[in-house]
């Protein structure tokens, strides 16, 4: 059995409906000011702990991608936790079988997949308040599938009890808030669940480099598991991972807001200004085309008028000079 580690809890300085739809620019620039003031509130004494609810979303997602892949490639779970366990794991995935290789690397690549993704989704945003909904399903469904096996494990009643507790809370206020929330409310917690994600798994991978290094010895993680399945050394491994983070991220961030792009709103609005346009354009050609039809007919109209009145003038001519 293979234990992976969730989402290190050693970290430096860190305790522990709208109708009017945001253009391209307005979510980017939203997306910028998210990753600006967490980057700010996450260093300020007290007010970092407004992100300690979202660091449990993070684990959530780090040890779901492990357990994903690793029933995706043919192994099983018999317990998964997002809570810490006093040893420097805020969560624990309790793997058999499968291919670890593949699943050893599956949490903070996962936990980098699961923030692009969010990323791209916001896009739509008709379809963010149904994203929501659909994060809190695959909580509340892995909170039901993978965490009451671990109870019976030892010393783990509790951990699996609180992380049973957390998941389906999360579950809960993620369907709720994608059910009740407008679009626009939806499009800001996607992207700042996105931003949070993304920072969590840069934010772990620098706990592994600084592990590597003998920051905290006695203490094992991800990268670690790695090295000992390959050889290659665990620092490897959190550089490659950081640097997979910052290209997907940037990737995924150009896609979705790259100069010229628009928004699905923008798309309707500019279908319905070119519709009217197009109704304006042939309403307008019509009217045109009816003037000139009836100034044709008025002038038919009047040539008959005159063509009578001379028939009249020539009869009446003709009458007097036969009266002579």
């Amino acid at each position: 059995m293979l234990y992976l580690d969730g989402f290190m809890s050693l970290r430096m300085n860190t305790p522990v409906k709208a109708k009017t739809q945001l253009t391209t620019a307005q979510s980017f620039w939203l997306l910028i000011g998210i990753v600006v003031l967490s980057l700010l509130l996450r260093e300020v004494p007290i007010l970092n702990l407004i992100f300690a609810p979202f660091q449990q979303f993070q684990v959530m997602l780090h040890e779901l991608s492990h357990a994903i892949a690793c029933v995706f490639t043919g192994g099983w779970v018999s317990g998964l936790t997002i809570v810490e366990d006093g040893n420097g794991h805020g969560g624990l995935t309790f793997t058999h079988g499968g291919i670890p290789f593949i699943y050893g690397q599956a949490g903070y690549i996962g936990e980098t997949l699961w923030g692009c993704a969010l990323i791209w989704l916001s896009k739509f945003p008709r379809l963010s308040r149904y994203t929501l909904m659909f994060l809190g399903l695959c909580i509340g469904l892995a909170s039901i599938w993978f965490m009451p096996a671990g109870i019976f494990q030892a010393g783990m009643f509790f951990q699996e009890l609180g992380s049973i507790f957390w998941g389906l809370l999360m579950a809960a206020a993620l369907f709720y808030l994608g059910k009740k929330s407008s679009n626009n409310w939806a499009h800001f917690a996607l992207l700042f669940l996105a931003v949070q994600s993304c920072f969590s798994s840069l934010e772990g991978v620098w706990v592994l480099v600084l592990q590597s290094l003998g920051a905290f010895p006695g203490t094992w993680s991800d990268a670690t598991n790695m090295q000992r399945l390959t050889g290659i050394p665990a620092m490897f491994w959190g550089i490659s991972w950081a640097l997979f983070t910052v290209a997907l991220c940037s990737w995924t961030v150009w896609i979705t807001y790259k100069p010229g792009r628009q928004s699905e709103s923008e798309k309707a609005a500019l279908s319905a200004k070119n519709k009217i346009e197009g109704i304006e354009a042939v309403n307008s050609k019509q009217i045109t085309q009816n003037l000139e039809a009836q100034i044709e007919l008025d002038l038919m109209k009047l040539r008959q008028s005159a063509d009578e009145g001379q028939a009249i003038k020539i009869k009446k001519e003709e009458r007097k000079k036969g009266t002579r």
